[in-house]
């Protein structure tokens, strides 16, 4: 069972794994997490943007594991939170006839997730070990049972 810092986890292991297969497909272009909202967003560069929108308790999970209590009350066993996170991509760039450079981003990124649909336990761990320790250092998605999908 992995920790609070699961949604967060998730969420910068995706722009990771997007970030590499856009920059690899089109030059000069990053992922990132910004509200969809943001005005730096619409900078002349290419870019994806990464935003999470709704998360929402995986119906699939719901019942699997409830909560477990001893004889005087008192909880034995913490129940399982299964989450559907779902996120909005939007591609951002200047796109001519000639290049359609945000339709380049975002069908990379969405080859990319297509292909990859499970997150990897190295993937995880990398970007939990690569980021800031006072960020994602105590997150143990990675040692969670069951993959992120």
């Amino acid at each position: 069972m992995s920790n609070s810092l699961a949604i967060a986890t998730v969420t910068a292991t995706l722009r990771h794994m997007l970030d590499v297969a856009v920059r690899e497909d089109v030059l000069g272009a990053v992922v990132t997490i910004l509200p969809p909202d943001d005005s730096s967003l619409t900078n002349a560069a290419p870019r994806l943007n990464l935003f999470l929108y709704q998360v929402a308790p995986s119906a699939a999970w719901r019942n699997a594991d409830l909560p477990t209590r001893r004889q005087d009350g008192s909880l034995a066993a913490r129940p399982q939170l299964g989450l559907d996170l779902y996120y909005l991509l939007t591609a951002y760039g200047q796109s001519t006839d000639a290049d359609p450079q945000v339709h380049r981003v975002l069908g990379s990124a969405m080859r990319t997730l297509h292909e990859r649909p499970l997150l990897s336990r190295d993937e995880i761990s990398g970007v939990v070990n690569a980021s800031p320790p006072e960020i994602l250092g105590t997150s143990n998605l990675a040692d969670q049972v069951e993959l992120v999908k």
